[in-house]
C-alpha cells in the first residue's frame, strides 16, 4: 500500500469515528440534484393540466353539440309548417282563381294572371322558381334570388312582402315553389314542389331544406 492511499484510508476511518455512517456518506453521495427534482414536477404538471383539458373539453363539446341538435329540431318543425302553409295557400290562391273566373278562354294556371309566369310545362329546359306570400295572398317570381321570409313579432305571421314595419324581424328561411306539368299527354296535372331551406346550424354542416310535393288538378 503506497503512502498516499494509506492516507486516504486514515481520513475515512476518521469520518466514521467521528458519527459519520457508511450509509450515509452513501446517501450524501447519491442525492439527486435540485434541477433534476424540478423537471420532474413539470412533467407531473403538465399531465395533470392534459388530463383536466380532456375532462372538460369532451363535456363541453358535447353541449355545443346538443344545443345545435335542438336548433336544428326546431328549425325542421318550422320548415315543415311553413311547407304545408304553402302548399295550402297555393291550393287555396287556384280554387279562388277558378270560382272567380279569373282564367277566362284558358286553363289554370297558363292562363291565370297570378300564376301563368310560374308554371313550367312539360319539355321546358328551365323551371320558374316562385314565392308565396300566404298572408297577402300574392305570388312572385325570385328572379336571380329569392327573398328570405320576415315574421311578425307581435302575430307570428311569416310575411314574403309588406311585413308591418316595426313589427318585423327577419327569418333564416328562403320559401319557393314551382308548378310543372307532369307530361303533356297529362296536361291536366301539376306536380307542386315548395321548398323551404335555410343555412346549416354549425360550420362544414351541410345547407338544410325541407321539400313538399303535392300534386294539383288544372281545372
Amino acid at each position: 500500500m503506497t503512502f498516499l492511499k494509506l492516507e486516504t484510508y486514515i481520513l475515512k476511518l476518521g469520518r466514521v469515528a467521528k458519527g459519520d455512517s457508511a450509509s450515509k456518506v452513501s446517501s450524501y453521495r447519491f442525492q439527486a440534484p435540485r434541477s433534476s427534482r424540478a423537471g420532474f414536477t413539470l412533467v407531473e404538471t403538465l399531465v395533470a393540466l392534459t388530463i383536466l383539458l380532456i375532462g372538460v373539453v369532451g363535456p363541453l363539446s358535447v353541449a355545443a353539440r346538443n344545443v345545435s341538435n335542438s336548433v336544428y329540431i326546431q328549425n325542421s318543425a318550422t320548415a315543415t309548417f311553413l311547407a304545408q302553409e304553402g302548399v295550402e295557400a297555393i291550393r287555396n290562391l287556384r280554387d279562388n282563381d277558378l270560382l272567380n273566373s279569373s282564367v277566362p278562354g284558358g286553363r289554370w294556371p297558363t292562363s291565370s294572371p297570378t300564376f301563368s309566369s310560374c308554371v313550367t310545362l312539360a319539355g321546358a329546359p328551365s323551371t320558374a322558381v316562385c314565392t308565396v306570400d300566404s298572408v297577402n295572398r300574392t305570388v312572385a317570381t325570385c328572379g336571380s334570388s329569392c327573398t328570405p321570409l320576415a315574421r311578425s313579432t307581435s302575430a307570428g305571421l311569416f310575411y314574403q312582402t309588406g311585413c308591418p314595419p316595426g313589427d318585423c324581424s327577419p327569418t333564416v328561411f328562403t320559401r319557393t315553389f314551382t308548378l310543372k306539368q307532369v307530361s303533356s299527354a297529362a296536361d291536366h296535372e301539376l306536380w307542386l314542389t315548395v321548398t323551404v331551406s335555410w343555412p346549416p346550424e354549425r360550420a362544414n354542416a351541410p345547407a338544410r331544406s325541407y321539400i313538399l310535393r303535392s300534386a294539383l288538378l288544372r281545372n
